[in-house]
């Protein structure tokens, strides 16, 4: 809260609106058109409406557990479990539950807070706008079990050829409120033929446009177009990032066969297929075309459970210091007395100590040799990275990488290394010199992983923030010495 300072009295604001107001007011260099402080104003207003509701939701929730007979309710499994046990979003953004174009009705039907499971639609599109990158060519559509295929094959037209066309899944929100609107036109032209809003079910992660899909042991991720926007983005699909999710995939294949680091601490949810609807090649495709081909398209990405050993507990890293409202405390704080408990420290600062130096084991080095050597820098934030621990022990396994659409990547230095340029013409990702490269792992995991990691240790257990952070220095300085004894450049 603000102290205002006025002749006789302090006011004490506690309305993050109040507090826009008065800041607006006192801040007379920043000049601003009157419709950008309206905006800006009704988006916070917007971000915190559904922040109360989601915080509301839980309070329920609890409430309903204390009374019920059987607290211990099967979920999905611990992954979805942690996914949507989240009550904020992104930690250092100002909008972090901002929802365009949607109602607060609708969206308690779709967001990731609300323990939601939704449907997944589909459409049949001709394979010759089908535009498709694989990670392995003989697993295109592998995630789709027979009897869902055979399903969409009967919603064909009649005399249809299976083999003329492709399926491509939409997000049961898209497929009601935007697939008509955006292509009315190719659906009256029989290029796009709807086929249902209801064919699979799927649990929104707390990203609500990746969906996770129980349709194998392991299950895989569904990353859908819906256009609404969340935090600063429209969250649809470009035509960009289904190539380039795969091409980068390639490359980290590759990178994780020569470095034991990829393969046992700081690891990779491959994104194994993207696709996308456009009756244009790529290669002729205006900024226009994309524009529209990002509303009609998907990624798939791998299941933690197909890489991590059966006591490991997967945890959106967010989930470990979210005040979510149904447990007592952040989870962090349990897996931290679990860990104090089996290296046998004496006391619980020493213990929280010890977690955090296991945490910066499994996730510098690989941040830092991915960047330096290899010239990419990984968005690996709290929402785009998985803090796998023991069950057992509490203690940090692996830290898990997820979400190649914010990477930022020197073309220059790959180039040079040996890796072909399979990216989307004209992407974003490509870069020529380190300084975004750099910037974005700072950004992401040094100011937001690291800066909340320690902000709730330094509150927790009395420990000096100066210590923490002279940890994640010396590591940081280990792992570049390290690098400088074999480092191409």
């Amino acid at each position: 809260s603000l102290h205002q300072v006025g002749e006789d009295s302090i006011r004490i604001l506690t309305d993050p609106i109040d507090f826009f107001d008065t800041m607006i007011a006192m801040v007379d260099r920043f000049v601003l058109p009157p419709g950008k402080v309206s905006q800006t104003r009704s988006a916070i207003q917007n971000s915190f409406e559904n922040l109360a509701c989601g915080i509301c939701f839980k309070l329920i929730q609890k409430e309903l557990r204390l009374k019920d007979t059987d607290p211990a309710k099967p979920t999905v499994n611990d992954l979805i479990h942690y996914e949507q046990l989240v009550t904020t979003g992104h930690p250092v953004h100002p909008l972090t539950k901002y929802r365009s174009n949607i109602s607060i009705d609708e969206t308690l039907k779709i967001a990731p807070e609300y323990n939601n499971c939704i449907d997944i639609g589909f459409v049949a599109v001709k394979k010759e706008y089908f535009h498709c990158s694989v990670l392995d060519p003989l697993s295109l559509q592998a995630w789709l079990k027979p009897d869902i295929k055979k399903l969409l094959i009967r919603q064909l037209p009649p005399m249809s050829n299976p083999e003329d066309y492709r399926f491509i899944p939409v997000h049961s929100w898209q497929y009601r409120n935007w697939l008509k609107k955006q292509f009315g036109a190719d659906i009256k032209e029989k290029q796009i033929i709807p086929l249902g809003h209801s064919f699979i079910k799927a649990y929104p992660s707390l990203s609500l446009r990746t969906l996770y899909v129980d349709c194998s042991e392991k299950g895989i991720f569904v990353k859908l177009p819906v256009n609404l926007q969340t935090t600063s983005y429209f969250r649809t699909v470009s035509p960009n990032a289904t190539q380039n999710g795969v091409a980068l995939s390639r490359i980290f294949r590759s990178i994780a066969e020569k470095h034991r680091i990829f393969r046992e601490k700081t690891r990779f949810l491959l994104e194994t297929e993207g696709a996308y609807y456009s009756p244009k090649p790529p290669a002729q495709m205006t900024a226009e075309d994309i524009a529209v081909s990002k509303h009609l398209g998907y990624i798939t990405r791998q299941s933690p459970y197909e890489i991590i050993d059966p006591d490991d507990i997967p945890i959106v890293t967010i989930a470990l210091v979210d005040h979510n409202r149904l447990t007592p405390r952040p989870v962090l704080h349990d897996f931290i007395e679990r860990h104090t408990t089996t290296v046998g420290v004496k006391t619980i600062q020493q213990g929280a100590l010890s977690w955090f130096k296991a945490f910066l084991d499994v996730s510098i080095e690989g941040l830092l040799t991915l960047m330096s050597r290899y010239g990419i820098g990984f968005e690996a934030h709290m929402q785009n990275t998985l803090t796998v621990v023991s069950r057992t022990t509490g203690t940090p396994n692996c830290f898990l990488l997820r979400d190649f659409g914010g990477i930022r990547v020197s073309m220059n230095r790959l180039d040079q290394i040996g890796f072909s340029n399979d990216f989307f013409p004209m992407s974003v990702t490509v870069k020529d010199a380190m300084e975004e490269v750099r910037n974005k792992l700072y950004y992401a995991y040094y100011q937001s992983v690291l800066g909340e990691l320690v902000a709730e240790l330094t509150s927790a257990y009395s420990i000096a923030e100066t210590d923490l952070w002279e940890m994640a220095y010396s590591k940081s300085r280990e792992v570049f010495t390290a690098l400088k004894k074999d480092h191409p450049f």
